[in-house]
């Protein structure tokens, strides 16, 4: 019983950890977009689970499986708040380098 208290602590604990950090973070780790960050941040670490490369990270992706539905929760109650960090970041760019973002984007 004490296992089954521990458990469901590690998963309040860790609850939507990946989204708060993605998106309170001034540096975030998504590429050039915080929409659903945290989520996909869990996506990867569980992806890691069997790339030796990894090294340490690789021994995160429980925690990733146990925050990966909290984090989609947390991301979708967030989703407009970070589709405004999103276009506040987008006007503050050049409008050139906009362009050039956009087009390299639809170039295969």
């Amino acid at each position: 019983m004490r296992w089954v208290f521990t458990v469901i602590a590690a998963m309040l604990l860790t609850s939507g950890c990946a989204t708060l950090t993605e998106t309170f973070e001034e540096r975030f780790h998504c590429g050039s977009t915080r929409v659903y960050c945290g989520t996909r941040v869990d996506a990867v670490m569980i992806s890691m689970a069997t790339d030796k490369s990894a090294g340490v990270l690789r021994a995160f992706w429980p925690l990733a499986i146990m925050d990966l539905p909290l984090s989609l929760v947390a991301d979708t109650l967030l989703l407009p708040y970070t589709a405004y960090l999103d276009s506040k970041a987008g006007e503050s760019r050049p409008v050139g380098q906009r362009h050039a973002e956009e087009t390299s984007k639809n170039t295969p």
